[in-house]
């Protein structure tokens, strides 16, 4: 075993030597067009239409469609200034489409006159091929090419005063990079100004269109410093869970007369098609219908399975059989409870989609693909991805058997029982099998769901993947099998680590922009004494530190500048750069020995980065003992009296946030009741300040009214004054509604005078008026204790 985990070190650690580069990232925007401004004016009057961002990513976003025909050009110029020899202008477009034939050329111009010194990349479209070639002055300097199944791609075109260019095309569909990457003279020697256009023609006559979305022109930094962290993977070629010595936890064979609701299945809140629909076939199997919605002809329904028990590290498998019909797609997965913060409810492991085995709706045929996705969710509703396609080693309608090798620092899938390799290089990754890191991606510590679902492919779909001609329904989705085995993981094994007493003597609430200390005391496993290897900080999920010797303390600054720098900031396939709000930090530290075991903190340690301190609502602090009303928060808007972390932004699949009540505080973003007197829905990374006045020091009985449908910790926090004075944990409630008709009750030490009370609910729930009395003895209670 450590012959193995020292290769995957080794491997970790050489990954400059990638045949990709990461992205440049962007520190700052001479202008940006996202589209989703549809009366804006623009040059080349596009026409605005509306998609998803890819199979995988159903978020909606709006799109440009340009048409041209001939050689008229349509521009879009700038001006911009860079300076710096690790600095690059690059001009950045999200392309979903390119009709065959047509050229898109992005260029630099330096000079008074097009034609002075010219720089550009031009993409031509020839059958299913997309060709890039790179000239400068009109002499070709380098070239590139992919797939026109690779799109949608992020085609970047970018220039250095050092001389250097990058021409990239990124895919969203399978992760793959293609590049130009080499020397020009395109600045050097010139002022430090130029204009940066794009345009579309066709060479050829005729008409030439393009789809484009997220259109940049900036000044970025070149990012060429690999994950060389010293944290190791064990990627076995293959893998056997009972082999291995690991606890089965789980096992569904649906031999039953009916799928078993009671015991082993669950259907969320936000599912809202009948159960019916998935049902066993009394030969052992489960049957996940997809059928036409009753009184229509295109409209499809269908339903999903999520494990009533929650499972952390293990080996996830299901045995099945893939689909191919348009309308709909399968899915075998793991989600936790709200996914907004995998610290706290969880994160999404996609151990397959298979749309793209609709071969006839392909482009290339050969593309008998599945898709496999990481989702991780950060503050005010973002969200990035990655992701990798895999080829089917044989025909799609024999069984397979699908597996996900979930440990502390990796994410490696199965299929057959061996790993999968990806169907391309990932440009986000350095490994060839479709594998997941702490270091590359993100880290997770919340429990998830195994997760059986048939997908319904809706508007948002490009419609040649939903168009049902020649389909039959109902149609089905089959499962033989699902089971769950247990990481084996004993705490003797394993290093300790523990926050240091300074450490948790320190305020939640810090001031944005402010560095902090974080400490923690690591000890090696009790059974081994295996040395320490790494010391690693993560912030919700994310790396931001690491250290192999003592002291293990750990400077942070919540800056924008400092982040941008960390895996925390680096973005995945959305593009979106998690940035410093006033979402809590919940920091996380693991050690890992020579052994390759990996420890960590029990808890995790808060960090708000406040931007001023609130004001009481209109004025007026709230008396206890007495009513606290959740709805009257402290004035100071976001990031001072609260923080609102949405749970689906516009245009995601699922918007689970109920809208804010137009009748209070309607404006502010949190789903208050009509009533004024309460909280009709709150998720983690919410929190909410109140500045109270107590009368006298002691020890409070809270009751608090509340509905909570989360499946995972669904706990509610306090703090007093920024540190944590206590917390109660919310037992599930059925209803999808979030009827606050259940009660908790918890019991505070606070202080005498005024102070801020802070609620930070973990998983979501909605909050009624919270009765704070003295509390009662014993013999007060009359219990007779």
């Amino acid at each position: 075993m450590k012959k193995s985990i020292l290769s995957a070190v080794a491997a970790l650690c050489c990954a400059a030597a990638w045949s990709t580069s990461r992205p440049l990232a962007m520190r700052s925007t001479v202008a940006h067009d996202d589209y989703e401004n549809e009366s804006l004016a623009r040059e080349g009057s596009p026409q605005i239409v509306t998609g998803i961002v890819s199979p995988g990513l159903l978020t909606q976003t709006r799109m440009g469609l340009y048409r041209s025909r001939g050689d008229r050009q349509i521009r879009c110029a700038h001006f911009g200034m860079v300076s710096g020899a690790s600095l690059f202008a690059e001009l950045a477009l999200r392309i979903y489409a390119l009709s065959d034939g047509a050229c898109l050329e992005g260029a630099f111009v330096v000079g008074k006159l097009p034609g002075d010194h010219v720089f550009t990349a031009r993409m031509t479209r020839r059958g299913d091929e997309l060709s890039v070639a790179v000239m400068e002055d009109g002499v070709k300097v380098g070239d590139a090419s992919v797939g026109c199944g690779s799109l949608p791609a992020d085609f970047s075109v970018a220039v250095s005063p050092a001389g250097e260019f990058r021409v990239s095309v990124r895919s969203l569909a399978d992760s793959g990079v293609s590049e130009a990457v080499g020397k020009a003279q395109f600045l050097a020697g010139y002022p430090n100004s130029f204009r940066a256009f794009w345009w579309l023609h066709s060479p050829k006559g005729g008409e030439a269109e393009t789809t484009v979305d997220e259109c940049r022109i900036g000044i970025s930094e070149a990012d060429d410093s690999p994950a060389a962290v010293p944290l190791s993977i064990e990627r076995l070629p293959e893998f056997d869970p009972e082999k291995a010595g690991w606890r089965k936890v789980f096992e569904d064979e649906f031999d039953g007369p009916e799928v078993d609701w009671k015991e082993k299945w669950f259907q969320p809140y936000y599912d809202v098609h009948p159960r019916e629909l998935a049902e066993t076939d009394g030969k052992g199997h489960l049957k996940i219908r997809i059928e036409t919605v009753p009184g229509t002809t295109n409209r499809l329904r269908s339903t999903s399975l999520y494990s009533r028990r929650a499972f952390g590290y293990g080996y996830y498998e299901a045995r099945l059989r893939f689909t191919s019909q348009n309308g709909f797609w399968s899915a075998f997965w793991t989600y936790g409870d709200s996914n907004t913060n995998p610290f706290l409810d969880g994160f999404e492991i996609d151990g397959y989609e298979d749309y793209y085995t609709r071969i006839k709706n392909t482009v290339d045929a050969r593309f008998n693909c599945l898709d496999h996705n990481l989702h991780v969710r950060g503050g005010l509703g973002r969200s990035k991805s990655w992701n990798y396609k895999s080829e089917l080693p044989g025909p799609i309608d024999r069984w397979y058997t699908l597996g996900v090798k979930w440990t502390p620092f990796e994410i490696t899938y199965y299929l057959d029982g061996k790993a999968i390799r990806s169907k391309s290089v990932a440009g986000h990754s350095p490994w060839e099998t479709v594998t997941f890191d702490a270091a590359n991606h993100a880290a997770c510590t919340s429990p998830t769901h195994a997760v059986l679902s048939g997908c319904i492919m809706g508007g948002s779909w490009n419609k040649e993947w939903r168009d049902l001609s020649g389909c039959s329904f109902p149609a089905y989705f089959t499962v033989d099998w699902v089971r769950v085995w247990e990481y084996p993981d004993p705490p003797d094994e394993r290093p300790s680590v523990e926050w240091s007493a300074e450490t948790l003597a320190g305020d939640a609430f810090v001031e944005k922009g402010a560095a902090f200390r974080v400490a923690v005391d690591v000890k090696p496993a009790v059974k081994t004494g295996a040395k320490l290897a790494g010391v690693y900080l993560f912030s919700n999920g994310f790396l931001l530190q690491h250290k192999t010797e003592p002291p293990y303390v750990f400077e942070i600054p919540l800056t924008d500048e400092f982040m941008s720098r960390t895996a925390y900031a680096r973005p995945g396939r959305q593009g979106v750069v998690f940035n410093v709000d006033g979402m809590p930090h919940e920091l996380h530290v693991f050690a890992q020995d020579s052994n390759g075991r990996v420890g960590r903190t029990a808890r995790t340690l808060p960090r708000i980065p406040l931007a001023a301190r609130s004001r009481p609502y209109m004025g007026e602090a709230q008396r206890l003992p007495g009513a606290l009303n959740p709805a009257k928060f402290d004035d100071g808007g976001p990031e001072v009296g609260y923080h609102k972390n949405m749970f689906a932004m516009k245009g995601e699949r699922l918007d689970l946030n109920p809208r804010p009540s137009r009748k209070f505080r309607g404006d502010e973003g949190v789903s208050c009741a009509e009533t004024g007197d309460a909280l009709d829905f709150a998720v983690s990374g919410d929190w909410l300040n109140y500045t109270v006045d107590m009368a006298a020091a002691g020890a409070y009985d809270l009751k608090i009214p509340y509905g909570a449908n989360g499946t995972g910790l669904n706990e509610l926090r306090f703090l007093v004054d920024g540190r944590p004075s206590g917390s109660v944990r919310l037992s599930r409630h059925e209803s999808v509604k979030f009827e606050r008709d259940l009660e908790a009750r918890t019991r505070l030490e606070l202080p005498a005078g005024r102070h801020v009370l802070t609620l930070w609910p973990i998983g979501p729930m909605g909050i009624g008026t919270i009765d704070v009395s003295p509390a009662k003895s014993a013999e007060e209670k009359g219990d007779g204790k």
